[in-house]
């Protein structure tokens, strides 16, 4: 089995060029730029909404490990207290190495490709008229 793979960028400025030049009309393909626009501030905002929570969550778990280690200091039961402070951790690892690997990989609405053929569509439009 032969399998290809085409990276985003260079898939999507094959099909916003073909779109392009090939099947639309320029109010049709105006229209598919705003679309196109739309979705990528809506998965943006996904994607800041995302972070923010993590954010949120980071902190909350800071301060639940702060309040443990007290009450262990304090204490209370050291086994119980332990489990829950490994739990913890365990979950601020997760978020972490999840904002880690997003940040690697670059925001799902980070696409420059359609960006500049929709931003240079509608200079052309402009000089034609």
């Amino acid at each position: 089995m032969t399998t290809h793979s085409i990276r985003r960028d260079q898939l999507e400025e094959i099909v916003l060029d073909g779109l392009k030049h090939h099947l639309m009309e320029p109010a049709y393909f105006a229209e598919f730029c705003k679309e196109y626009t739309e979705e990528l501030n809506r998965m943006r905002r996904e994607v800041t909404a995302g972070q923010t929570a993590q954010k949120a969550e980071l902190v909350k778990i800071e301060q639940e490990i702060k309040k443990l280690l007290q009450a262990l200091k304090d204490g209370g039961p050291a086994k119980a207290i332990v489990s829950e402070m490994q739990a913890m951790e365990a979950r601020q690892e997760e978020i972490e190495k999840g904002r880690f690997q997003s940040q690697r990989t670059g925001s799902p609405a980070s696409s420059q490709h359609g960006k500049d053929l929709c931003q240079e569509a509608g200079r052309s439009d402009e000089d034609s008229q």
